[in-house]
């Protein structure tokens, strides 16, 4: 019985999160498309599937069995006044950071493109900043596009491997719709 109530909480959620998102994408039944037709559109090909696993394609990211993606080393032009913005990861996967990076981390922060430092060089994420002020490093591993779980999991990962007696979870503005989708 518990088992089909929730079964039936998750269709609703999810019935409701596929007409949010093709109403969100300019569906309507005036222009004659099915909701089915609209998703079409989005539907991925074999080669885009392909093409991630292999990592052949996506410049910003690559495939994680556990994760789904983490970003890769970059250059986008998406900074302030259309400035490039360089981003570079470290052999754990972390953002690279500059303050401090030869002495011992005893604080990770995990979340999502708030913590990973979307839009901002390296050296320029608020946990550099907050280095800086503490005169020791922060490992970054925060992810655009993780949702508040896929953070947790990251954070279950590493942990085990190279624990830090601090963390810093961050949870911002939108990152609980990520939990809806991934």
């Amino acid at each position: 019985m518990k088992s089909s109530r929730s079964l039936y909480i998750l269709r609703l959620f999810t019935a409701i999160f596929l007409f949010s998102s093709i109403t969100c994408l300019g569906w309507s039944a005036e222009e004659g498309l099915s909701p089915r037709d609209v998703l079409k559109l989005y539907k991925y090909t074999k080669k885009d599937v392909d093409d991630w696993f292999s990592g052949d394609r996506y410049s910003f990211a690559k495939y994680d069995s556990e994760l789904g993606m983490l970003h890769r080393d970059r250059r986008y032009k998406e900074g302030v006044n259309d400035s490039y913005c360089v981003y570079s990861y470290d052999d754990q996967d972390a953002r690279r950071g500059f303050l401090y990076a030869d002495q011992p981390c005893r604080i990770h922060a995990y979340g999502s493109a708030f913590a990973g430092g979307e839009q901002v060089n390296d050296g320029e994420t608020w946990e550099e900043a907050l280095a800086a002020h503490l005169c020791e490093p922060i490992k970054n591993f925060g992810v655009g596009g993780f949702s508040t779980y896929t953070a947790y999991l990251r954070m279950k990962h590493v942990e085990p491997q190279d624990p830090a007696p601090y963390l810093i979870f961050n949870l911002a503005k939108g990152d609980h719709g990520f939990n809806l989708i991934g």
